[in-house]
Order: C-alpha cells, then structure tokens, then sequence
C-alpha cells in the first residue's frame, strides 16, 4: 500500500516515533522496503528537533552524477530557501585528484537563480562524510539506482547507513 501510494505523491515521507531496539529495526525495514521498490522520492523523517539554519546537502556520485537527484536536491534548497552543499566522498585519495576536480558536481540545466552552492570533496567512506555533513542539515538528499537481486529490490550500504544513523531528514531520489 505504501509503495502505491509513493506513486500519487511527490515525495512519500515517513515519520519515525523515535522508537529504539527490535521496534525501531522493524520501522525501518518498512521504510527500507519502500525506499528500495518504488521510483519516487521518499524521504524519512527522524523525531527530531530540526536544525535552524540548516543547509541542504547533496551526496553526489561524481562517477555517476544524476539529473534527477540534483534537480530534487536544487529544487529542495531553493524551496527551503537555504544553501545547498555537494558532498563527494571518494574512498581513494586519488578520488581527489586533477581528474575529480575536473568532474565537479554542476548545476542542473534550469538555472537556480539566489541559491548559494558549495562543493566538497574529501576522501574517506562516502556514508561517513554524509553523517558528518549531516549535522549541521536541513535534509539530506541521496541518489538511489535499481539494485534488483534473488531476493528481490534492495539498497545500498550507504542508503541503509543514512536511513539508521541520520538524525537529519534523508530524501532518497530514484534514478537510472
């Protein structure tokens, strides 16, 4: 039911109860399941007080940037009237290179005319330096291609980190 009603909406946004152990494992499979099956944003929202002033940051694949997933993210920040910061995380030093800075994250084709943007690029394990660019967000914006296996439609370890260990609002944007 809920993956039908992503369908009819723009995002789906899941409310969490704060709940911890087995119950707040179960609550999030639910989300989990419906992150991974449908292909609209869905975003999860943590019982927490939200950050004043916060920022919206886009964790962006530099190898597979995606204009979906920048538009969501733009559009977001543009909405919120806040800044709007593109974390790239490579896991290699060399991620950092003459050939990333070349690959910069750019605008999406319409143009997001006030909106103050910045870009980072530090190496390290790219859920880490979201967590860490987390704190001081507003939402947090993510990409997620089709990851279909035997056991059905799943997602990645990065989304699944995100989805547990963000106090921050997570928005999940499908793409190809």
């Amino acid at each position: 039911m809920l993956c039908e009603a992503a369908e009819k909406s723009e995002p789906l946004v899941f409310g969490s109860r704060g709940l911890g152990g087995v119950a707040g494992f179960v609550v999030g499979s639910v989300a989990l399941a419906v992150v991974a099956r449908t292909w609209r944003p869905v975003v999860l929202v943590r019982d927490c007080e939200p950050i004043p002033g916060g920022d919206v940051v886009l964790g962006l694949d530099l190898s597979h940037p995606c204009d979906e997933v920048l538009e969501f993210a733009f559009s977001q920040a543009h909405r919120l009237g806040v800044p709007l910061r593109v974390v790239h995380g490579p896991r290699h030093p060399g991620g950092c290179g003459p050939t990333a800075r070349a690959r910069r994250p750019r605008p999406p084709r319409r143009s997001s005319p006030g909106l103050h943007v910045t870009a980072e690029i530090r190496p390290g394990h790219p859920a880490r330096r979201l967590l860490d660019a987390s704190h001081a967000a507003a939402l947090v914006v993510i990409g997620r291609r089709d990851r279909d296996s035997c056991l059905g439609p799943r997602t990645g370890g990065l989304t699944r980190t995100l989805l547990h260990r963000s106090r921050t609002p997570v928005a999940v944007v499908p793409h190809d």
